[in-house]
């Protein structure tokens, strides 16, 4: 079985056989890869808090003939505990890494949009500033990055709100043209 490490986001888990979980994640030179955490749901288990969504850490994973990644090694470089600890924040957090999951396709190589994301989960951890401002800023970064540049005239109704310091409205305008792109509604916005 060959075996490679890794630096990369957890975007996403879920259960998988009774002890264990499927882990989607944003690789920083693999792109969105999937790993099974063996035994992760065991109350002993050393690596499941190292798995949590929004984690960065640094993960080896084992390649089976199958083609699965089993997941061997993990150890967290930044959790984001600020984010985590803040209803709000974790709203926007969740928000920004479930675009990355539904805009992102297996196996592609996208560094620079695991450098935006980094950097949008430091910036929301920061503070300082409209945190819906800094999301729309990060949407449109990204909207960019992966080829769906938004029209120009959004962009001067967006920045003419901003100025008028009616963020609620800039923000919906950025987040419909998100919603046109995909076809559809993100589950994180659900969230209250």
């Amino acid at each position: 079985m060959p075996s490679f490490t890794t630096k990369a986001v957890v975007l996403k888990n879920y259960s998988y056989k009774d002890t264990d979980k499927i882990y989607t994640l944003l690789s920083e030179d693999k792109g969105k890869i999937f790993g099974i955490g063996k035994g992760v749901r065991k109350v002993s288990s050393r690596r499941g808090g190292n798995l949590d969504t929004l984690n960065l850490i640094d993960i080896q994973l084992n390649e089976h003939k199958s083609g699965q990644n089993y997941i061997t090694e993990v150890k967290t470089i930044k959790s984001f505990r600020k984010i985590k600890e803040d209803l709000a924040l974790s709203k926007q957090a969740f928000y920004i890494v479930e675009l990355v999951n539904k805009f992102v396709d297996q196996d592609e190589n996208v560094k620079s949009v695991f450098d935006l994301l980094i950097a949008s989960l430091e910036n929301l951890q920061n503070g300082n500033g409209a945190t819906s401002l800094k999301v729309n800023k990060y949407e449109i970064k990204l909207m960019h990055l992966l080829g769906y540049q938004p029209p120009k005239k959004l962009l001067m109704k967006w920045k003419e709100l901003i100025e008028k310091k009616n963020y609620v409205e800039a923000d919906n305008l950025i987040k419909d043209f998100v919603s046109e792109i995909l076809q559809e509604n993100l589950k994180s916005l659900e969230l209250s």
